[in-house]
C-alpha cells in the first residue's frame, strides 16, 4: 500500500491527493451514466469502430505544374504522417460540408446542451479562416519537406479499390485544392 502512487501523493500533499481523487471519482461516475464529461479525454476518440472500407482516398499531390509527391516512400514515418494526415482532416472537412469534423461531434455528443460551450468549440475549431490558411501552411512543410521552392500546389483526390488480384485499382478522382503564388 505504501508503494502506491496514491498513497505518495497523500503524504506529499494532500489537497494535490484530494483534487486528484475527486477528478477520477467524478470521471468515473459520469462515464458509468454514460457521459463524457471531460472536452480533452473522450473515450469514444479511443473507442470508434473501425470501418471496412472498399475504397481508399489516395492524395495525389502536384507541385510546380509538374512535380509529383510521392509521400508513401522516400520520407521519414514522421514526414509522411504530416504530409498525409492534414491533407485527410482537411479532406474530410470538405467532406462535412466545410465543418470541422470535431464540431460534428461535439454538436451530435451533446445534444441541446452543446449551446453552453459553442463560444470555447468555435474558437478550438477549424473554422473558414483556418481552412484559407491551410495550403499556405501545406505549402511551407512541403518547401521544408522537399527542399524545393514551391510556386503552385495542387491535390487532387483520387479514389482507388482492391480488385481480386489484390491490385490497386483507380476508378474516380476530383481536384480538392489548388494553389498558385502570385
Amino acid at each position: 500500500m505504501k508503494n502506491t502512487f496514491f498513497y505518495k501523493l497523500y503524504s506529499f500533499d494532500r489537497r494535490l491527493f484530494f483534487i486528484l481523487a475527486t477528478c477520477c471519482f467524478l470521471t468515473l461516475i459520469f462515464n458509468g451514466k454514460g457521459d463524457e464529461v471531460t472536452p480533452f479525454f473522450l473515450w469514444a476518440m479511443y473507442s470508434r469502430k473501425e470501418e471496412n472500407l472498399n475504397r481508399y482516398p489516395i492524395y495525389h499531390i502536384r507541385v510546380n505544374d509538374s512535380l509529383l509527391i510521392d509521400y508513401s516512400s522516400g520520407y521519414t514515418a514522421d514526414n509522411r504522417f504530416f504530409l498525409s494526415s492534414p491533407l485527410a482532416y482537411y479532406h474530410n472537412i470538405f467532406l462535412n460540408n466545410n465543418i470541422d469534423p470535431g464540431l460534428s461531434f461535439l454538436q451530435k455528443k451533446l445534444g441541446s446542451r452543446y449551446s453552453t460551450i459553442e463560444p470555447i468549440a468555435r474558437i478550438v475549431h477549424n473554422g473558414t479562416r483556418e481552412r484559407g490558411q491551410f495550403m499556405q501552411w501545406y505549402k511551407r512543410y512541403l518547401q521544408q519537406t522537399t527542399g524545393l521552392q514551391i510556386n503552385s500546389i495542387d491535390i487532387s483526390v483520387l479514389t482507388g479499390y482492391y480488385n481480386s488480384s489484390n491490385q490497386l485499382q483507380v476508378d474516380a478522382g476530383y481536384l480538392l485544392a489548388s494553389w498558385k503564388q502570385h
